[in-house]
């Protein structure tokens, strides 16, 4: 249970701090690498692509400024995380 906790806290701990960074480290080719990996959501194979590819899109669109779609997205990668950590608390 305590480790539960403890991966909880340190996925939050993670989140916060990629929200509260002053990286901004902006790419031309930025919106087409978006859109090329929103694209290729519908094929993830895992729930862990997904949450990869989910997380990648976040950041890229956080470089280019878009915060609000970034913290969406990242936000749902969280949700992802916290559903499979409490169906393993289920086990």
């Amino acid at each position: 249970m305590w480790v539960v906790k403890r991966s909880i806290r340190n996925l939050c701990d993670s989140v916060t701090g990629f929200f509260s960074s002053g990286d901004h480290m902006p790419c031309p080719c930025q919106k087409l690498n978006n859109s090329s990996l929103a694209d290729s959501l519908a094929n993830s194979g895992s729930p862990l692509q997904k949450r990869e590819k989910l997380y990648l899109l976040a950041v890229g669109y956080y470089r280019s400024g878009e915060y609000r779609r970034s913290r969406q997205l990242a936000e749902q990668c969280l949700e992802m995380v916290l559903l499979e950590l409490a169906s393993l608390q289920q086990l």
